[in-house]
């Protein structure tokens, strides 16, 4: 395929043209996700073992039906677990891919989305870095009323799972490998609507 075809196409013409179809259709024809979560757990015993979790994911969405009830969009994701006992772990990266999304409800309070992150990199460090390739997917239901014009804020429930297929170490070349990690855990969640 040509190239001059292919630029034609590119994920940015079709956001844009998403978006502008989308924002004459309905109100809340464009909508910015954020789900945040944070936990910190710290034991004193014989030794100290202290563990941190951050996980935070970004998604822009517009319409793609006159009720405005199912979304597709694009997300960001980040994470960062950190453990340190006697010696310390860190786990890290970033993703991004394709979002789908159902407002369950006419007030649009209820939500089912799902996340199919082409693009996940890992950095796990312990004695040496490695860094990880794979993807990952997300699984999401939750709950947001609107507390102010255009602003709903609740929670969510995600279930999360990566497999990672490709580890570089140092400056070496990539090795197959087959590596996973799966987890569920709550956001807070705060989305705008236009």
């Amino acid at each position: 395929m040509n190239m001059k075809v292919l630029r034609r196409f590119s994920l940015r013409n079709i956001l844009f043209f998403s978006l502008v179809m989308g924002t004459s259709i309905t109100a809340h024809a464009f909508t910015v996700d954020l789900n945040f979560f944070y936990f910190s757990d710290a034991l004193t015993h014989s030794s100290d073992n202290s563990r941190s979790d951050l996980y935070y994911d970004l998604a822009v969405m517009t319409n793609l039906t006159r009720t405005g009830s199912f979304m597709v969009g694009w997300n960001y994701g980040a994470y960062s677990v950190s453990e340190a006992a006697t010696s310390s772990t860190t786990y890290s990266g970033t993703e991004m891919g394709p979002r789908f999304g159902w407002y369950i409800d006419r007030k649009m309070e209820w939500c089912v989305f799902a996340t199919y992150n082409l693009q996940a990199e890992a950095t796990y460090s312990t004695t040496s870095n490695e860094t990880w390739r794979g993807s990952s997917y997300k699984m999401e239901f939750g709950y947001s009323p609107e507390v102010f014009d255009g602003v709903f804020v609740g929670g969510k429930l995600i279930y999360y799972a990566a497999t990672f297929t490709e580890k570089l170490v140092g400056s070496a070349t990539y090795s197959t490998v087959s590596y996973s990690r799966s987890l569920i855990y709550p956001t807070l969640m705060i989305s705008f609507r236009w």
